[in-house]
C-alpha cells in the first residue's frame, strides 16, 4: 500500500471482503494486505472439519485470485 495504490488498493480489498463472508481483507499501520478470519467454537468441541473447510475456501481464493491481487498491487 502506497500513495499510488492506496485508493485501487482500499476500494480491492473492500470489493473481495462483501463477496467472501469467511474471511476478510484489510491493511495493517505498515500497508501490508492481510487476510484475517475466525471460526466460531463449542467451548467444549472445537471443528477439525469447520478448521479445514475454512482453509479450503481461502485457499481456493488464492490459487483463484493471486494474479489479480498482484495486479491491482502492482498496478
Amino acid at each position: 500500500l502506497n500513495s499510488d495504490n492506496q485508493s485501487t488498493l482500499l476500494k480491492f480489498a473492500n470489493d473481495e471482503t462483501a463477496k467472501y463472508k469467511p474471511f476478510k481483507l484489510f491493511f495493517n499501520e505498515s500497508g501490508d494486505l492481510l487476510l484475517d478470519f475466525c471460526i466460531d467454537a463449542d467451548e467444549e468441541i472445537f471443528s477439525g472439519e469447520k478448521v479445514y473447510a475454512v482453509f479450503d475456501i481461502i485457499i481456493n481464493y488464492l490459487e483463484g485470485n493471486y494474479r489479480n491481487i498482484m495486479k491491482v498491487i502492482w498496478k
